[in-house]
């Protein structure tokens, strides 16, 4: 039987991650010259496209295919996510495997539409060379909390009385 509470935050979260190209396109293109936003823009959403034929069509069984004996590879067995509709059609146990392949294939298009923003950056002149790029990628950041100690525990306190008088809403 299929868990709808998995299901659904599988496909929330796939929206968000899907959510996240054209936010990135609509920022890099802010970037560029007005006359290159468009081209930002399109070359991202492009690259979406592609990345969602290709997972569909192979990057799926690279990834998760095969019977686990190699470590770096899937294999061929779920080329074309065949096996995908399949188990559509019978029950699956927890979230649907179509769930995972989005969510994946959501997630595996955000990196190259980062790189083509990159390259977008360097043909405008944004960035001087790929030496710039390089040291974009190099700086080191941390977060650190601006608040002591105390107050964060006190925080927390707060945050588990909260969690714990939401238990008396739902009654099973």
């Amino acid at each position: 039987m299929i868990d709808t509470g998995s299901t659904g935050f599988m496909l929330l979260c796939t929206m968000l991650v899907l959510l996240m190209t054209p936010g990135l396109a609509f920022f890099y293109g802010g970037l560029s010259r007005r006359k290159n936003v468009v081209n930002t823009m399109v070359m991202i959403f492009a690259v979406l496209g592609i990345v969602g034929v290709a997972w569909v069509a192979c990057g799926w069984s690279f990834a998760y295919g095969g019977d686990g004996s190699l470590p770096f590879f899937g294999g061929f067995d779920q080329i074309g996510c065949l096996s995908v509709a399949r188990d559509m059609v019978a029950e699956a146990e927890g979230a649907p495997t179509a769930a995972s392949v989005l969510l994946s294939q959501g997630a595996l298009a955000v990196d190259p539409a980062l790189g083509a923003a990159y390259l977008a950056g360097l043909a405008v002149g944004f960035w001087s060379g790929q030496e710039d790029v390089k040291q974009n990628w190099a700086v080191e950041r941390t977060f650190r909390p601006g608040i002591s100690a105390g107050e964060r525990d006190e925080k927390l306190r707060g945050w588990h009385r909260a969690v714990e008088r939401s238990f008396d809403w739902v009654k099973a």
